[in-house]
């Protein structure tokens, strides 16, 4: 009976200070800030969501040597993805990835070197990726989907010719949108 009084009286004491810790106020959920003069660019749809591809701006890989190299004396950052560096772009024949911006969450994404295809039937991956230059590296044919290797330069213009192609249903680029956290 002791150690059942000694637990509650212990549970009471710090029953208050975990009930002050939530105010009922939801968490401020940070958003990416686009200067004005920087939203210029094609208007696409990826599923449900409405982009914007940001003509001048780009992503450059922290990771690697060209992305370094382009970085270097650069002050120019206005947002962060993953390993990859936002930056307004200061040249128009630069090595960097096409940089997207999400209308609705009003979040930057990068657009990376692959490119989702829901097919009409699954037997068209292989002539569509001749027809437009792309490397076909998965298929799922139960699914009428296929994946295929692409450089991502070429996906913003690509889209446009493969949503009007009535072999495609559906384009899904791969972005990276909302990266991964260590929890």
């Amino acid at each position: 009976m002791r150690l059942l009084t000694l637990i509650l009286s212990g549970l009471l004491t710090l029953l208050p200070l975990s009930a002050c810790a939530y105010d009922g106020k939801k968490p401020v959920v940070t958003q990416d800030q686009l200067p004005a003069h920087l939203k210029t660019g094609k208007q696409i749809r990826i599923e449900n969501s409405h982009y914007l591809i940001l003509d001048q701006v780009r992503a450059y890989n922290t990771e690697s040597q060209t992305g370094q190299r382009a970085l270097q004396g650069s002050d120019t950052e206005i947002g962060r993805k993953g390993n990859y560096s936002i930056q307004a772009k200061a040249t128009a024949n630069d090595d960097g990835r096409p940089v997207i911006w999400n209308q609705t969450t009003q979040r930057y994404a990068v657009l990376l070197d692959e490119l989702g295809l829901v097919l009409t039937e699954n037997g068209e991956a292989e002539a569509v990726a001749q027809q437009y230059g792309m490397s076909l590296s998965v298929q799922i044919k139960r699914l009428n989907r296929a994946y295929f290797r692409i450089d991502a330069n070429r996906i913003p213009d690509l889209m446009r010719q493969l949503q009007q192609d009535s072999r495609v249903k559906s384009v899904i680029p791969s972005l990276m949108e909302n990266p991964r956290q260590p929890m």
